[in-house]
């Protein structure tokens, strides 16, 4: 039986109700939770060139996993492998104009799981919980 303050267990509850709302909003606009993520990863890093290794890295998923999301959402029309200028063996992931017309509707439900999440939270209990959280996941790295 667990104990409902092991942090395994919490961890997981979290996780759950995480997947289950970006899964209810990917399902309002035609996608899943996972590209849900993968948008949002693209979308916070304009910037960047990405490839798949990016994803794997970023969602700590396999390459198999990784190529099967990819494959799935360059079906679906919102990514699109072009050959890397720099190296042409490597291919650049780039989100598609379809995927660009999802990008407000993708924040908006961002910023409505960080307002459910920081609800009941001070501006210091917020800043300390995303340390510790960036703690735990490094010490679940090594």
């Amino acid at each position: 039986m667990h104990n409902n303050d092991d942090f395994g267990f919490l961890i997981q509850i979290i996780n759950r109700q995480v997947f289950r709302f970006f899964s209810n909003a990917g399902k309002s606009i035609g996608i899943s939770s996972m590209e849900v993520n993968i948008l949002n990863y693209f979308f916070d890093n304009k910037k960047k060139q990405l490839y798949q290794i990016d994803l794997e890295t970023a969602f700590n998923i396999r390459s198999s996993t990784a190529t099967a999301n990819v494959n799935l959402m360059e079906k679906k029309g919102l990514l699109k492998r072009i050959p890397d200028p720099q190296d042409m063996r490597r291919k650049l992931l780039v989100p598609t104009k379809k995927a660009f017309v999802l990008e407000k509707e993708l924040n908006y439900f961002k910023q409505q799981l960080d307002f459910k999440i920081s609800n009941n939270l001070s501006s210091s209990e917020q800043k300390e919980l995303k340390k510790m959280l960036k703690k735990i996941i490094k010490n679940l790295k090594e």
